[in-house]
Protein backbone atom coordinates (compact mmCIF):
# COMPACT_ATOMS: atom_id res chain seq x y z
CA UNK A 1 0.00 0.00 0.00
CA UNK A 2 1.07 3.29 -0.82
CA UNK A 3 1.98 5.89 2.05
CA UNK A 4 0.37 9.41 1.66
CA UNK A 5 3.76 11.48 2.77
CA UNK A 6 1.82 15.02 2.92
CA UNK A 7 -1.21 16.17 3.91
CA UNK A 8 -2.10 17.95 0.54
CA UNK A 9 -2.03 14.41 -1.15
CA UNK A 10 -4.80 11.99 -0.92
CA UNK A 11 -8.68 12.08 0.15
CA UNK A 12 -8.75 14.80 2.89
CA UNK A 13 -6.91 17.05 0.15
CA UNK A 14 -9.56 15.81 -2.40
CA UNK A 15 -11.83 16.95 0.24
CA UNK A 16 -10.73 20.02 1.08
CA UNK A 17 -10.37 21.09 -2.76
CA UNK A 18 -13.78 20.85 -3.03
CA UNK A 19 -14.83 22.45 -0.39
CA UNK A 20 -12.27 25.49 -1.02
CA UNK A 21 -15.09 25.66 -4.37
CA UNK A 22 -17.13 26.61 -1.89
CA UNK A 23 -15.18 29.51 0.18
CA UNK A 24 -13.93 27.11 3.19
CA UNK A 25 -10.09 26.89 3.42
CA UNK A 26 -7.56 25.42 5.49
CA UNK A 27 -4.95 27.28 6.85
CA UNK A 28 -1.38 25.88 6.41
CA UNK A 29 -0.84 24.58 9.50
CA UNK A 30 0.02 26.96 12.55
CA UNK A 31 1.05 29.66 10.22
CA UNK A 32 -1.36 32.73 10.79
CA UNK A 33 -0.42 36.53 11.13
CA UNK A 34 -2.50 38.79 13.13
CA UNK A 35 -3.33 41.92 11.16
CA UNK A 36 -5.01 44.02 13.64
CA UNK A 37 -8.17 42.66 13.47
CA UNK A 38 -8.47 39.19 11.80
CA UNK A 39 -5.89 35.85 11.94
CA UNK A 40 -4.94 35.88 8.05
CA UNK A 41 -3.04 32.71 6.10
CA UNK A 42 -2.88 30.93 3.00
CA UNK A 43 -4.71 28.11 2.06
CA UNK A 44 -3.48 24.47 2.05
CA UNK A 45 -5.03 23.25 -0.60
CA UNK A 46 -5.68 26.08 -2.93
CA UNK A 47 -3.10 28.67 -1.79
CA UNK A 48 -5.60 31.74 -1.61
CA UNK A 49 -5.11 34.34 0.94
CA UNK A 50 -7.71 33.75 3.53
CA UNK A 51 -9.01 35.27 6.67
CA UNK A 52 -10.26 33.51 9.98
CA UNK A 53 -13.75 35.33 10.31
CA UNK A 54 -14.83 32.77 13.54
CA UNK A 55 -12.81 30.10 15.24
CA UNK A 56 -12.67 27.24 12.74
CA UNK A 57 -14.01 29.05 10.01
CA UNK A 58 -11.66 30.90 7.43
CA UNK A 59 -12.74 32.39 4.32
CA UNK A 60 -11.09 33.91 1.37
CA UNK A 61 -9.62 37.38 1.89
CA UNK A 62 -11.17 40.31 0.26
CA UNK A 63 -9.96 42.98 2.34
CA UNK A 64 -7.16 44.69 1.03
CA UNK A 65 -3.80 44.16 3.07
CA UNK A 66 -2.30 46.79 5.07
CA UNK A 67 1.42 47.43 5.31
CA UNK A 68 3.30 46.75 8.30
CA UNK A 69 4.51 50.58 7.87
CA UNK A 70 1.27 51.95 8.08
CA UNK A 71 -0.09 49.98 11.41
CA UNK A 72 2.68 51.63 13.01
CA UNK A 73 2.40 55.33 11.35
CA UNK A 74 5.41 55.81 9.83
Amino acid sequence: MARISDWTDGPRAFFWRLLCRFNRHEPRGFRADWDGTHYISKCEYCNAPIRRMAPGRWLRDTLPRRSKRSRDGA
